[in-house]
């Protein structure tokens, strides 16, 4: 009997479980193994155990880029165990410094995903150890050699309506009548490392945003880190598989963090982003098609919130018209790699088989 062949999927926060759940379920329908080795990092550990994935815990997620920096040789030892002893075909994963590092040194392809332009710190660490590069077609940097772009986003590895399916009835789980609006508010941690120096909404002002939104609509908040105590009343108290559906139903976003935004975006939600760093190149073409806002003022973002909600210059069909799935194109590209690899450089628009 031949051995199965195995895949590994590098996991260093939980949205990246979003991204490769269903890379793993179609790669074992066609009898693959898999392991996700993921970082301890706030509700990943849950979502896997959650989703019933294989999986092991690398470490403990560290707090601050300097005791990052200081635990990767650790990091870079116990992931070199874990993948000497599952011994995989290919190494999944967002740029990983010790899966580009380990890879190189066991000799397995590695493929590697961004969809963050401004992520410089990592890609000048991590990119020279990439074999192969994947990022959305609305990427706008080039990262060299064989860097391959999928007309779609990372969100639609996840929420491609040919996978997504809803998880609960929304209303019942929020407990309020279905014709109720309501809205869902994201505030982050600002402890990537991207996000230092970064201007952001103060205290008061994310008072009186929710003030503000609570005479038009239920307030909802979802926040990575701790929110000013008058707040706390409002915070989402369901279980985080619950999330998306709860995105989907919901009349507005509002938020710092660029992945909810893009969710809310992918699943024809009207998204404000506040957040200040430069718009990277997936939620300018959602921005494009009217489905999301830039603004990081306070008075700019209660003054877009009717122009949201109003919805005339939306254009959700004209997004969704040419996006691939990219969970069923990646999963091809791994079956037939290396010949992919050539496929898609002669012939880029072979991914359109995967509409």
């Amino acid at each position: 009997m031949r051995a199965k062949k195995k895949v590994l999927f590098d996991i260093g926060h939980p949205a990246q479980v979003y991204q490769f759940k269903e890379i793993s379920r179609l790669l074992v329908e066609k009898g693959w193994d898999y392991l996700y080795v993921a970082k301890d990092k706030e509700i990943t550990k849950y979502l896997l155990e959650t989703l019933q994935l294989n999986h092991t815990i690398l470490s403990k997620n560290k707090k601050g880029i300097l005791n990052k920096i200081i635990n990767i040789p650790k990091d870079n030892y116990r992931f070199f165990k874990i993948v000497k002893q599952f011994n995989p075909e290919f190494i999944l994963n967002r740029f990983s410094i010790h899966s580009g590092h380990i890879s190189k040194l066991l000799g397995i392809p590695n493929i590697g995903f961004s969809d963050t332009e401004h992520a410089n710190k990592l890609h000048k660490i991590s990119l020279p150890f990439i074999d192969i590069k994947f990022t959305g077609s609305s990427y706008y940097s080039d990262l060299g050699k064989n860097h391959f772009k999928y007309d779609s986003n990372i969100e639609f590895f996840y929420l491609h309506p040919e996978f997504f399916q809803d998880s609960c009835d929304p209303y019942t789980k929020l407990k309020i009548d279905n014709e109720e609006k309501y809205c869902i508010i994201r505030f982050v941690s600002w402890e990537a490392h991207h996000d230092i120096g970064v201007e952001r909404l103060t205290d008061k002002e994310k008072i009186d945003l929710v003030a503000n939104l609570s005479k038009k609509m239920k307030v909802y908040i979802s926040s990575e880190g701790t929110i000013p105590k008058v707040l706390e009343k409002y915070q989402l108290n369901v279980n985080p598989e619950y999330m998306h559906t709860l995105l989907k139903y919901a009349d507005l976003y509002i938020g710092e963090g660029g992945t909810m935004a893009s969710e809310a975006a992918c699943l024809n939600t009207p998204a404000i982003y506040t957040n200040s760093l430069p718009l990277m190149g997936y939620l300018k073409d959602q921005e494009k098609f009217g489905l999301l806002y830039h603004k990081t003022k306070y008075q700019e973002i209660i003054s877009t919130i009717d122009l949201a909600l109003d919805g005339n210059q939306r254009n959700y069909d004209g997004y969704i018209k040419n996006k691939i799935n990219p969970s069923k194109f990646i999963v091809w590209f791994i079956e037939n790699y290396p010949e992919s690899a050539k496929i898609m450089k002669e012939n880029p628009d072979y991914q359109y088989k995967f509409k």
